[in-house]
């Protein structure tokens, strides 16, 4: 994990892969358990991205039934499960109510020690992809936080595998199943997700509200009761009718 405690700035994406404990007779938590992980990876979601978040990305392990420490401890964690190329849950691939998608694990093509490559499997190997698609989602919206993050993804996860995915308690993003969580990730349909523009039409402001997008147009919007508006733009900033800012009230638009 990368931080800078002193600032609060943290890298984008965090991947964790508990490579140690591939060998251990027992998922990582005997091994590896820390409370200072624990609240690096909380500040990190909580204070990352200068305060937007950051997105955690951990392997489910490679237990089968049973899923893997660090991935396991909290619900903010994207938890990543693999699948094989036929679209079926690895053998080896982590599962229960703390899974959340699924991405390619077996018999991946990567890099090895000697400068070479191989065939690799593990649910190490598929976590990288979703780090990567959340990459993506933030690539065209810099302003998501990682709560919008984690739901472009999960929303857009694709039903693989012959599962019976099904609505599920405090599982908000669509139909669920402990073996594949909301499906493979799909990052077309994931940056698709992310609005192109933010219309904020027709708004009576009345309290402190943060409206942020990589574009962002307004029309109609008044501003009262001492209340501050702050306009996010990355791109840009476009106001098709005047903005209505009534005294003692505050407006403040930036990139």
């Amino acid at each position: 994990i990368l931080w800078r405690s002193p600032h609060g700035y943290f890298a984008r994406i965090l991947i964790q892969n508990c490579v140690p404990c591939h060998y251990t007779a027992y998922p990582c938590y005997d091994t590896m358990h820390s409370a200072i992980l624990e609240q690096a990876i909380i500040d990190a979601m909580t204070k990352g991205r200068d305060g937007l978040g950051c997105v955690v990305t951990f392997a489910a392990g490679n237990y089968s039934g049973v899923m893997d420490y660090p991935g396991n401890f909290h619900d903010d964690i994207l938890t990543v499960g693999s699948i094989d190329s036929n679209g079926s849950k690895s053998s080896f691939s982590g599962y229960g109510t703390k899974l959340d998608v699924v991405a390619p694990g077996s018999n991946i093509l990567s890099t090895i020690p000697g400068n070479s490559t191989g065939q690799k499997s593990g649910t190490s190997m598929a976590t990288p992809h979703v780090a990567g698609v959340a990459a993506l989602v933030i690539s065209k919206n810099p302003t998501f936080t990682r709560l919008q993050v984690v739901t472009a993804i999960e929303k857009s996860g694709k039903k693989v595998g012959g599962y019976l995915y099904k609505t599920t308690s405090g599982r908000p993003n669509g139909l669920w199943v402990d073996y594949m969580g909301y499906g493979l990730v799909d990052a077309y349909a994931a940056v698709n997700y992310v609005p192109d523009k933010i219309l904020f039409y027709e708004q009576h402001v009345t309290t402190d509200q943060i409206v942020q997008g990589r574009k962002v147009e307004t029309k109609n919007v008044t501003v009262s009761n001492n209340a501050k508006l702050t306009i996010i733009g990355t791109e840009s900033v476009t106001s098709l009718e005047t903005l209505h800012v009534n005294a003692g009230c505050k407006l403040e638009i930036r990139n």
